[in-house]
C-alpha cells in the first residue's frame, strides 16, 4: 500500500472551510483503500479570519489530518515547503484551499504513476481539460507565460500547456530533489520547471478549474508578473544556474 500525503495551504479561506472538509471527505470515499493511504496536512498561513480555528474544529472529521500553522503570513511557496517537510507518504498531492479543482482528479492521477513518471500535472488548457469558468485577465497571464516557458524550455516542455496550476501530484523523491526559492505563487510553476530542467517526467492530465465560490483570490497579479519574469530570466538558456 502507497501512503499519500495531500498538501492543503489554506489563507483567509474560512467561508469555504466547510465546503473544502466535504470534499476532501468525499476523496478519502472515492480513493481505493486496498492501494492507498491519505494523510492530510492543512497549512494555514496566518490567517487573519477564522480559518485556523474551523480548520481545527473539523480535523476530528478527517482520519490522517493534521494542521500546521504559520504566526504570519509566509506566502504561498512557505506554505508548500512546510507541508513538504511535513509529509511522511510516498506520493505528494498539492491541492488548494480554495477546492478550485475537482478532487475526483485524484484518483486517476495517482494511477498514471508509472514507473517511468515522477509527475502528474493537472492542466485545465489540456485538449480535454476546461478553463472556462476562470475570470478572463487569470486565462490571458496564464496563457502568456505557457507560451513564454515553452519557447524558453524547447523540446523539454514539448508536451506541457500548463505551468500554473500547482494541482499536482508528485513522486516524494522529486520534492525531496527540488530546492525552489519562491515563497510566493510563482512556486507552483518553479518546481514543474525545475523537475523538468533535472530529467524528472512530467505527464498531464485534463482537469476542470473554475473561479473559486468563496472567498477572494490571494494572487496578486502585478507582483506574480514580476516574479515570473525575473524566474524566466535565471533559467534563460546558456545562463546555467538552474541545470
Amino acid at each position: 500500500m502507497e501512503k499519500v500525503s495531500v498538501i492543503v495551504p489554506c489563507y483567509n479561506e474560512e467561508e469555504g472551510i466547510p465546503g473544502l472538509i466535504s470534499s476532501l471527505k468525499h476523496l478519502a470515499r472515492i480513493i481505493p483503500e486496498e492501494k492507498y493511504s491519505l494523510e492530510y496536512i492543512f497549512v494555514d498561513d496566518g490567517s487573519a479570519d477564522n480559518t485556523n480555528k474551523l480548520l481545527k474544529a473539523s480535523l476530528s472529521g478527517l482520519a490522517g489530518a493534521r494542521l500546521l500553522t504559520h504566526e504570519t503570513n509566509l506566502g504561498y511557496g512557505n506554505a508548500l515547503k512546510t507541508g513538504f517537510k511535513a509529509s511522511t507518504g510516498n506520493f505528494i498531492v498539492c491541492y488548494d484551499g480554495d477546492f478550485t479543482t475537482p478532487v475526483d482528479d485524484i484518483p486517476p492521477m495517482l494511477g498514471l504513476i508509472k514507473a517511468e513518471v515522477d509527475i502528474v500535472s493537472g492542466s485545465a488548457f489540456h485538449a480535454e481539460g476546461n478553463a472556462g469558468k476562470v475570470l478572463w485577465y487569470r486565462l490571458v497571464l496564464s496563457k502568456t507565460l505557457i507560451a513564454i516557458y515553452k519557447l524558453v524550455l524547447g523540446k523539454k516542455a514539448h508536451n506541457i500547456t500548463s505551468f500554473t496550476l500547482s494541482f499536482r501530484v508528485y513522486r516524494k523523491k522529486v520534492i525531496d530533489t527540488i530546492k525552489f526559492r519562491s515563497g510566493d505563487f510563482l512556486a507552483a510553476s518553479e518546481i514543474l520547471i525545475l523537475a523538468i530542467l533535472k530529467g524528472f517526467r512530467v505527464v498531464e492530465f485534463p482537469t476542470t478549474l473554475v473561479d473559486r465560490e468563496y472567498g477572494k483570490s490571494k494572487m496578486k497579479v502585478i507582483r506574480t508578473i514580476f516574479a515570473h519574469l525575473k524566474f524566466i530570466f535565471r533559467i534563460l538558456p546558456g545562463r546555467g544556474k538552474e541545470q
